[in-house]
């Protein structure tokens, strides 16, 4: 079944809801590590910027996926079809080429 464009994006943007707090809890405990110390205010406000970037880098390759599963679903129909139709005007042909005499038993 297809994905609606709408559900594509709350799919995206839930999944990126639980990944913001689990980025935000893994900068308070990695930033120090590293010698980074910020507020929790400005952890929120770094996993603000990096959520919007996520939301519409997942939208978007959703969307993508979403056309190449659509355009390949497609294909082998139109390949299908198209075999057929020569597959048609090759008996047709074959038929029209046979001598009277066969078409009389």
């Amino acid at each position: 079944m297809k994905q609606s464009r709408v559900m594509s994006a709350v799919e995206s943007m839930s999944n990126v809801a639980v990944g913001f707090f689990v980025a935000v809890a893994a900068q308070a405990l990695v930033f120090p590590i590293f010698g980074f110390h910020a507020t929790m205010g400005e952890h929120f406000a770094m996993g603000g910027m990096f959520t919007v970037v996520s939301v519409v880098r997942s939208y978007a390759l959703r969307r993508l996926f979403e056309a190449v599963r659509v355009s390949s679903a497609a294909e082998p129909e139109t390949e299908k079809t198209a075999q057929s139709a020569v597959s048609f005007r090759s008996r047709r042909a074959g038929a029209d080429q046979e001598e009277p005499s066969s078409l009389i038993r």
